[in-house]
């Protein structure tokens, strides 16, 4: 089963593909300039497709019976466009991951995060966690 994360925020289409774009062009280049790493797995991005509705993420928190909160639902009602980024590596596998993530999150604002499948995480929360996890020294520039 490939994996699949999405980031869900408040931009038009066009921004969300103009950061993909960027995206895509930052990992090509630094693939250029790394090519002993060409067994490193790395992210698409791209369109990600419709955000779920409001009801399909209720029913998604009790399928999985996971406690839906309100700052996740206030968020979800900002949300228009979405990214994807398939076939990433394991953020704690790959400081690459790592990179791209943040690179979107910085560019996007504030979003929700769906690492495959529910929950969904708001953007501070996964940047808060990757910081955490020693990944604050980062650079996504």
């Amino acid at each position: 089963m490939s994996e699949t994360w999405f980031v869900y925020g408040d931009r038009d289409a066009r921004e969300m593909l103009t950061i993909a774009d960027a995206c895509n062009d930052a990992i090509g280049s630094w693939l250029e300039e790394h090519e002993e790493n060409d067994e490193e797995r790395v992210a698409e991005c791209g369109a990600g497709g419709p955000v779920p509705s409001q009801p399909e993420v209720v029913a998604a928190y009790r399928r999985y019976q996971l406690e839906l909160p309100d700052g996740v639902v206030e968020r979800l009602a900002t949300c228009r466009t979405s990214i994807a980024l398939d076939h990433p590596a394991a953020l704690d596998e790959s400081s690459l991951s790592v990179v791209i993530l943040r690179f979107v999150l910085a560019r996007v604002g504030p979003a929700l995060v769906m690492f495959n499948d529910f929950p969904l995480v708001p953007s501070e929360g996964v940047l808060r966690r990757l910081e955490l996890a020693g990944h604050a020294a980062t650079s996504y520039e």
